[in-house]
């Protein structure tokens, strides 16, 4: 690596070993999720932090010539841990150190390194306007790099789409080291970079992002109750009325077990919460129309405050909590995803208190509760978030192959799927960028087959 670097020196002191003292603390601090930590085996043999983006082709250069593979990581929050572990000898590029953010309030932009998280993206935002944001997740330690090339769900989206909806250029490293911008890539690589997942065409380095204008005061609010079976109408109104709200009002419901060990019981509980582009007396005055049931707790806050508030803080707890993006928690976590194409019906509400009853394992209730939402989402296929990835619903498993691919591919891309694979033939034909949820290379089925 050192010999095709411009900084030799700079290169090697990033370059760890599992011996180095800070290889477990690359390896493990930035993720929300403990899950893999203790697969050794599995375990990257080198771990590369690079100060310069440059050097990715460094590291990329020799592990091809060695054989090897190498996961880009951002942030580290991917529910199945794809950057950081492989059955394969594989190096982890860790962006961490490339995370410079520059924004351009006259223009309405700013570039930032896919090393940047959202925690400092939306501080850098906040301590330059009162009236701009950027609408993308609610955790703050997501990395900007795989958060916003996989979609990007957060409170702004009904007004302003999603991250992914929301980007105007992109610096891109292709398999052969050209840095691309959007121009120089063509808008087929920019589309499929801009929802497809970057890391199975090359390394995302950098996105330009539109800001969005936003109201100097906004409102959160929530509002609590004990699921009741007997009683579910507020959930179906809530189904069959928020979508049709104002775009200024974001809602979400949340539905939790509370308690644990014994004597908890079957406790569910319900959630209203979310942000109204607004002060707290539009908001009262909307919500006493459509929804009298509330008996909303309501803040007027600032943006940044809010985007605080939804990290799991309190709102008055100051904006530089947003950086400490080096918190484990943990917490072993699986998640999966659905859309649904109509409202949840009783038996779809009663299911969840039945399987509170019983679940144990977090995994088990996880995939109890997929299994059990089957009649209640969308079908042929069942489609799922991209940002949500589940094993459990195909995965390459060292089968590349574009017939295979499908399994899984359209659950998460639809019809798209085959584009994506059409466009990873152009950009990445030897298929070098991959992982157990990467595009493969399109071909067609019936010369597959034979």
């Amino acid at each position: 690596m050192s010999n095709h670097s411009k900084s030799r020196a700079k290169i090697l002191q990033n370059i760890f070993t599992p011996a180095s003292p800070k290889y477990i603390s690359l390896l493990e601090l930035p993720s929300q999720n403990p899950r893999w930590f203790n697969e050794t085996r599995e375990r990257p043999f080198l771990i590369a932090a690079p100060l310069e983006e440059t050097d990715i082709w460094s590291v990329i250069r020799c592990s091809k010539k060695l054989g090897v593979q190498v996961r880009i990581k951002s942030g580290g929050h991917d529910y199945e841990g794809l950057s950081v572990h492989s059955k394969s000898p594989f190096v982890m590029v860790d962006l961490t150190n490339l995370n410079s953010i520059n924004i351009d309030l006259k223009d309405k932009t700013a570039w930032v390194q896919a090393g940047a998280t959202l925690g400092q993206l939306y501080y850098q935002i906040a301590s330059k306007s009162k009236t701009h944001a950027f609408p993308a997740g609610l955790c703050q330690g997501l990395g900007l790099g795989g958060h916003i090339s996989s979609g990007g769900l957060e409170t702004l989206l009904r007004k302003y789409g999603l991250a992914v909806d929301n980007v105007l250029d992109a610096r891109f490293m292709d398999v052969k080291g050209n840095i691309l911008d959007r121009k120089a890539m063509g808008e087929d690589l920019f589309w499929a970079l801009t929802g497809g997942g970057g890391a199975s065409f090359g390394v995302i380095l950098a996105w330009k992002l539109k800001l969005v204008r936003i109201p100097e005061q906004v409102t959160v609010f929530f509002f609590r109750r004990i699921l009741d079976l007997g009683d579910l109408s507020l959930l179906h109104k809530w189904q069959r009325t928020a979508h049709q709200l104002p775009e200024d009002l974001f809602t979400r419901v949340l539905v939790q077990k509370i308690g644990n060990g014994p004597g908890a019981g079957n406790i569910v509980q319900v959630t209203y919460n979310g942000m109204f582009l607004g002060p707290a007396a539009g908001l009262v005055q909307l919500l006493r129309e459509e929804f009298p049931e509330f008996g909303l707790e309501t803040e007027d806050v600032s943006w940044i405050q809010s985007v605080v508030f939804f990290s799991g803080r309190k709102p008055n707890q100051p904006a530089e909590t947003l950086l400490s993006k080096f918190k484990n928690t943990k917490f072993f976590n699986k998640g999966t995803s659905d859309f649904l194409k109509a409202p949840v019906p009783d038996n779809g509400w009663k299911m969840i208190q039945e399987i509170a009853q019983v679940a144990e394992k977090q995994i088990a209730f996880k995939r109890s509760l997929h299994k059990m939402m089957a009649p209640y989402v969308a079908k042929s296929p069942r489609t799922a978030y991209i940002n949500y990835k589940d094993l459990d619903l195909g995965e390459n498993d060292e089968d590349y192959s574009y017939t295979h691919g499908k399994e899984w591919g359209e659950k998460y891309f639809k019809g798209n799927f085959e584009r994506l694979a059409k466009i990873k033939g152009k950009v990445d034909p030897g298929n070098y960028f991959r992982n157990q949820l990467s595009i493969p290379v399109f071909v067609e089925e019936s010369t597959e087959t034979e």
